[in-house]
């Protein structure tokens, strides 16, 4: 697996990351 940050690539990763772990925490 290569991590390469993109502009719109590392946007969408961070939103969904703060999605996930905002989901988790009020679960």
């Amino acid at each position: 697996m290569g991590y390469r940050p993109t502009r719109s690539r590392s946007r969408l990763l961070i939103a969904s990351a703060l999605l996930v772990f905002l989901t988790g925490c009020t679960a």
